[in-house]
This record gives C-alpha cells, structure tokens and sequence, in this order.
C-alpha cells in the first residue's frame, strides 16, 4: 500500500510538473522565392510577393545591404521567418541610398515588400540580378559562340 501510494503521488508529481512547462512554439524559418523585378536608370527594384500578413507587422521586417548584397529577413509573423537574400548582386549597390517599403497589392488583398537597390552606376542596365545568374548567362553565350565557329 505504502508503494501505491508513493506511486500516486509520484504519477501527480509528474502531471504537475507537465502543467508548469511553459508552451513552446516552434518557429520555421522560410525562404522567400516568389519574387520578380525591374529597373529604372538609378534603381533595380525587387517586388517580394506572397506575404498576406505583413501590411500590420512593419517592425519585424530587417533589411541589409552592402556594395553587393541584400538581405531580408521578416518575423517571426505567425511562427515563421521569412529570408531573402542576394549574397552577391549583379553590379554594385549604394547601400545608403538603397531601401524598402511595404506595399498593398489590392487585387489579391496580399501585401508585398518593395526593395529599391539603388544603382552605384545610375544608367547602367542589369541584365540579372544576381552574380551567378549573369555568370551562367555569360559562360552559355561563350559555349554557343564556340559551336558557332567551329
């Protein structure tokens, strides 16, 4: 009896300790791919789509530049993160004069993130916005010309 009752109160003891943890909500974090861009003479604008919940959440938006990369990061909103990131841009960025401003697309009641990298050469036309993009592009152009003279 005396075994039971240290049982019991051993059973209780753990459905306490179960009540007193403190609920953890797990975060995921996701990549952002939805997006598509253009260009003026002095920015390459990056228009990041998909992002219902962001018109109320403008604190929890992070965005970096350097000479030659962008960084997003959005959240926690909805236990996810959202990223974005461009480790190496297709020319170089002036960072200062860069920026990013949430905008309302009122014909799918979403709202997407505007990203303005300023140009450093204004007037300069990207052809892509990456570094490896513009590298494949290039090496394909190189082959094709290769099989052309041969």
């Amino acid at each position: 009896r005396e075994e039971d009752a240290n049982n019991a109160t051993a059973d209780a003891a753990k459905i306490e300790s179960k009540k007193a943890e403190p609920a953890v909500k797990k975060i995921t974090e996701s990549q952002l791919k939805d997006y598509y861009w253009n260009q003026s003479p002095n920015f390459v604008k990056l228009y990041l789509t998909g992002l219902a919940a962001l018109s109320k959440k403008t604190e929890k938006i992070v965005v970096s530049f350097t000479s030659e990369s962008v960084g997003v990061r959005i959240g926690p909103i909805s236990d996810k993160i959202f990223t974005f990131n461009i480790k190496k841009t297709c020319h170089k960025i002036n960072p200062e004069k860069s920026g990013h401003k949430v905008k309302a697309d009122y014909s799918t009641g979403c709202s997407y993130l505007l990203v303005s990298i300023a140009k450093h050469n204004p007037g300069r036309d990207w052809s892509h916005i990456t570094f490896a993009e513009k590298a494949a592009a290039d090496t394909k152009k190189k082959e094709e010309r290769r099989k052309l003279t041969s």
